[in-house]
């Protein structure tokens, strides 16, 4: 079973905004990251029962179309889709990125996060260090702008697995 079952979302207290210019947003705390959430938006949780890993849909409140899944574990299958090419790399303050940039012809975006070295508070391997996120359906150039500050927003929260 996950760890921190108990705590799998928990709405912070108070509303942010995005760097889109003023957005109201809320937070949300997943296992141990904390994910920003714009108005119109909706997270839900889609992970199947027992399961060590955590995913979660976000999806346009007015929309019938696509949406983004997030999945928080360590086996993400990325990537899930066909690319050309290996994408996007990169490296920030002890994560690493790949990822394929939203590609308006096919509609689709696809990225992983993988955290190096974290640590529980009785230093254990954080059960949680990769965020695998990838479009389900076809998505608009707007929704893929506003999935990219959210994956943007993912931050670790809890300084002991940092």
């Amino acid at each position: 079973m996950r760890p921190h079952a108990a705590i799998v979302l928990i709405a912070l207290s108070g509303a942010s905004m995005l760097a889109n210019g003023g957005v109201h947003s809320s937070d949300h705390v997943i296992a141990s990251y904390s994910i920003t959430i714009p108005d119109g938006y909706v997270l839900r949780d889609i992970s199947p029962p027992m399961m060590d890993f955590y995913l979660f849909k976000v999806y346009k409140k007015s929309s019938k179309t696509g949406c983004l899944k997030i999945y928080f574990g360590n086996n993400p299958g990325f990537p899930t889709m066909a690319w050309k090419d290996k994408g996007k790399e990169g490296q920030e303050g002890g994560r690493t990125f790949s990822s394929h940039p939203f590609d308006p012809k096919t509609g689709r975006m696809e990225g992983l996060i993988q955290h190096k070295n974290l640590k529980d508070s009785e230093g254990a391997p954080s059960p949680f260090s990769r965020v695998h996120y990838f479009s389900d359906g076809k998505i608009s150039q707007n929704d893929a702008m506003v999935y990219d500050q959210i994956i943007g927003s993912i931050r670790v929260t809890d300084p002991s697995w940092k």
